[in-house]
């Protein structure tokens, strides 16, 4: 992951940004055509170092990527492969924070 980071984003794990969360997702065959594609899901969270000025070169005129807010996804036309990949970590963050909720949380008994 951190070759591509470095490829597409210019990012360098040492000086650029802090990997907060780095987990699998998941995988599923997405069907293009007549071709078979095994998608492989991982979740990726960082914390950038400095500004985003500093990090991107000065020749590069156009960022690579975009951030959106989670309630403007669903009038973005997506392709669905992309919506797959969104519902697939959705459903990890869900998932997790069912299971850090106070009420959903069990105290175990002591044995007798």
């Amino acid at each position: 992951m951190d070759p591509f980071l470095k490829k597409s984003f210019g990012l360098d794990p040492k000086r650029s940004y802090k990997v907060i969360e780095r987990e699998d997702v998941g995988k599923f065959v997405h069907i293009f055509n007549h071709i078979r594609l095994k998608v492989y899901v991982g979740l990726l969270v960082i914390q950038l170092r400095g500004e985003i000025s500093d990090i991107l070169p000065e020749e590069k005129k156009e960022v690579p990527w975009k951030c959106v807010e989670g309630k403007a996804l669903a009038s973005l036309d997506l392709t669905p492969g992309v919506k797959k990949v969104y519902l697939m970590v959705q459903k990890l963050k869900q998932s997790k924070i069912a299971r850090n909720s106070p009420s959903e949380r069990k105290l175990k008994k002591p044995r007798k």
